[in-house]
């Protein structure tokens, strides 16, 4: 005979129901026999379950031959532990209270998992706390999950073949490299990993931006790999987003009356010093293994100084790659990536569209007065001394920076519909379209053109990338001492620090309650100094062809 009674559990399996059909129920008479068959099979246990005698005697009562209508009675509650949670506002942890229903209550991890699934915690559990919950029978404010974060893909990068090591630093910049010699490797992007919340959202992972690897001047796809630039003529290597160059080199011995300003279309070697009032101009890097004095320096590329640069307010360095120094006393520096100096920056005006880094560990290096301006990161050992020379420092984001961007959009723009034009105009002549025009100026401007636009398309590339990414800046690495006075700023965020401080300290823009503020927090010491050194021993005449240039960050 059929079981008239079929039972089954609460959504969050703590309550027992009992659903009987009169049409199903034999002779209008439920049997108590018939009940306790069904709970039975249920697997009920005194132990577990708590059986609420009035309906179960209810349901023996009815006059199932009166009724026309389906009967759903609660018949037991489950005897268990009592589980509160607590999900963050963000739903990326999940925090539980747990009391026993009775003295040792033993609480099964299937059942745990049950009523915080049912609680709207859902992935990320912290099994190490749920076992703490399970040999205790009790948890207060435990927190029990913990979401993950998405892992964005990484985007496409070149790797510079040419260079050595992290481990060995090169020691110059404007080197030789012989044909057929490796220059760069394009590594793909990666399309990352998507997070989850406690409550099971997923949180999408973006995708790393591709790039296309371009051959440049002097460099070409290899035959053995799509993804590898080789030489196809000797010249210095000039590292650009998506391709490298190379550059022929002009070699002087110092820039003075005798050489008088220099402007080449390549890379420029300075074996002595640059002296006050002189111009050097080049397309490519310019490396000096002297000092410079109150000159002006202008590269396409990097900037190498083995010696100091003492400035007297005269001196004006513009690099669009990175510039690095030994000493920087009253300079005026803009560049367009890092500028990373060995001993000391003392009342100068810098810019730059990475990082500043004074110093080649994160205890050394002095920062004295002047005005420091970085889209992402400054690091330094000390900043001021007994002297109190106020130093003005902005991080991140600043209305010349986004100029600057539009800017360059602008000019690739318009680089751009000139090239065009030029080329149209090339290919006319070439058909004898247009007489009385020398295809050979116009092939020589197309070529110039190229370059500004491949130039442009490299400064911008690298600009998004910092000016979007930290709004606010990195943060300011403080690895010794600061002196007062230190005025800062990230993004539109300002602080003025006039009180001493001890490193390491790591300055940044976090959001305390309802206010976002810049914050001073002590870093541990091993924290601070994993930054790679600075590319600055002394140069090696005698270097061979496959000596690097210093890297392109």
């Amino acid at each position: 005979m059929t079981n008239p009674v079929r039972l089954r559990f609460s959504e969050d399996k703590t309550l027992l129901f009992a659903a009987i059909r009169p049409q199903d129920v034999k002779g209008g008479r439920l049997e108590a026999e018939e009940l306790l068959e069904a709970l039975l099979e249920m697997g009920y246990s005194s132990f577990q379950f708590e059986l609420d005698q009035h309906a179960f005697d209810d349901l023996t009562q009815l006059r199932w031959d009166q009724l026309n209508r389906e009967i759903v009675k609660c018949l037991a509650r489950r005897v268990e532990f009592e589980l509160q949670v607590q999900i963050s506002e963000d739903q990326m942890q999940a925090w539980a209270s747990v009391q026993p229903a009775f003295s040792g209550e033993e609480i099964p991890l299937e059942r745990l998992l049950e009523k915080l699934a049912y609680a709207g915690v859902k992935q990320g559990y912290l099994y190490d706390a749920l076992k703490e919950i399970m040999n205790t029978s009790q948890a207060e404010q435990l927190l029990v999950a913990r979401g993950s974060l998405p892992v964005h893909g990484t985007n496409a990068w070149l790797e510079p073949l040419f260079q050595q090591t992290e481990a060995e630093m090169p020691s110059a910049l404007v080197v030789q490299l012989e044909q057929g010699v490796p220059l760069a490797q394009l590594h793909p992007a990666t399309p990352g990993q998507s997070g989850t919340t406690v409550t099971g959202q997923i949180l999408p992972a973006k995708s790393g931006k591709n790039l296309q690897l371009v051959p440049s001047v002097g460099s070409d796809f290899s035959p053995l790999d799509p993804q590898i630039l080789v030489s196809t003529q000797s010249g210095c290597p000039i590292l650009r987003f998506n391709s490298v160059r190379l550059d022929p080199i002009l070699t002087v011995e110092k820039v003075d009356e005798e050489s008088g300003d220099l402007n080449y279309s390549g890379s420029i070697l300075i074996l002595g010093s640059v002296q006050s009032g002189y111009l050097v101009q080049a397309k490519g890097h310019i490396e000096v293994l002297g000092d410079v004095e109150g000159a002006r320096l202008e590269a396409g590329g990097d900037i190498l100084i083995h010696g100091a640069v003492n400035g007297q307010g005269q001196c004006l360095i513009r690099a669009s790659g990175q510039t690095v120094a030994t000493r920087l006393s009253q300079v005026l520096i803009e560049c367009g990536r890092d500028i990373r100096v060995r001993e000391g920056v003392y009342q100068s005006h810098l810019r730059a569209g990475g990082s500043i880094v004074i110093g080649e560990t994160p205890e050394t290096g002095l920062l004295l007065g002047g005005r420091l301006v970085a889209l992402r990161q400054l690091r330094v050992g000390q900043i001021g001394n007994e002297r109190k020379s106020v130093a003005h420092i902005h991080l991140g984001q600043d209305d010349y920076a986004c100029d600057q961007f539009e800017a360059k959009n602008h000019a690739l723009t318009e680089v751009r519909q000139e090239l065009d034009s030029t080329l149209k105009k090339l290919i006319q002549v070439r058909a004898q379209e247009v007489p009385l025009v020398n295809p050979e100026l116009l092939q020589r401007k197309l070529h110039h053109l190229e370059q500004q636009v491949e130039q442009l398309k490299d400064e911008l590339s690298y600009l998004e990338q910092t000016l979007f990414a930290w709004p606010c800046g990195q943060n300011l690495r403080l690895g010794k001492a600061l002196w007062p006075e230190l005025a800062l700023s990230m993004g539109p965020y300002q602080a003025t620090f006039s009180a001493p401080l001890k490193g390491p300290i790591s300055f940044c823009v976090e959001q305390e309650g309802t206010e976002t503020k810049i914050t001073a927090k002590s870093e541990p010491v091993e924290a601070a100094v994993r930054d790679e050194p600075l590319p600055l021993e002394p140069h090696r005449a005698e270097s061979p062809h496959t000596q690097p240039h210093s890297a392109i960050l």
